[in-house]
């Protein structure tokens, strides 16, 4: 195999490693913003496609050959798919990072509570594995502006929190008008 071919290989397999490290650093960027998902996605694409003519200029000026068809849309698809997590992991970290200090309090309704259970292992020996059982609990939370939101809570709060109860959340308002939530305390019945 040519030096040339393992190079292309290794920057596509570098670059779909990227866009998902990308991709999960941006949902959980996401889970303590209050906001449709769908807007940070969409000025991830403008970012995108603002930046897409320099690339494409800079691609073409490096490339020896002109490039085929199926190179071409790969590497079309490459790019939105590093660029779109991109763009909403600089805008909802800057959201993030510039909160103001004021919290806002508001009042939402607990909806529902739920709970899954996973298998976890671990080795008790040499070559013995335990599988043990992990409970993992959830409230879902509607916030005033109609979002629901799904919090992991520890065991002693998820049994002390009644469906249709109100509680208080704390909120920060960051700099592109998204609300970051500060905290949620679950009043205690």
């Amino acid at each position: 195999m040519n030096r040339r071919k393992v190079r292309k290989n290794l920057f596509y397999y570098g670059g779909a490693i990227g866009a998902g490290l990308l991709w999960g650093i941006a949902m959980a960027l996401l889970s303590d913003t209050v906001v449709n998902p769908w807007l940070p996605a969409g000025m991830g694409f403008a970012f995108g496609a603002v930046c897409l003519p320099p690339a494409v200029s800079l691609v073409m000026r490096c490339r020896p050959c002109k490039p085929s068809l199926f190179v071409m849309v790969l590497d079309t698809l490459l790019y939105f798919a590093f660029m779109i997590p991109l763009g909403m992991v600089l805008m909802l970290g800057i959201n993030s990072m510039t909160a103001k200090n004021s919290e806002m309090r508001m009042t939402e309704v607990v909806v529902a509570k739920h709970s899954e259970t996973g298998s976890r292992y671990r080795t008790v020996g040499r070559r013995r594995v335990y599988q043990g059982e992990e409970h993992r609990y959830y409230v879902d939370l509607i916030l005033p502006g109609g979002h629901t939101k799904k919090i992991r809570v520890a065991t002693d709060r998820y049994v002390r929190t009644r469906s249709g109860r109100h509680s208080e959340v704390g909120l920060r308002r960051g700099c592109f008008g998204f609300d970051v939530i500060d905290s949620i305390p679950l009043k205690k019945d």
